[in-house]
């Protein structure tokens, strides 16, 4: 397994993981979260495995 930092390139793979994992995650993917969420993804230091 690699860690690493996350890019917006991982943006796609990352909202379509977050939908596949089901409504738990809809605040996230969401129509409301998914703006705020990638807002936090570009204002934080974020891994993903």
């Amino acid at each position: 397994m690699e860690i690493r930092q996350y890019i917006k390139a991982d943006e796609s793979l990352l909202f379509d993981l977050l939908i596949d994992e089901g409504d738990e995650w809809r605040a996230y993917h969401g129509v409301g979260g998914c703006d705020k969420y990638i807002k936090a993804l570009e204002s934080s230091i974020t891994y993903i495995a």
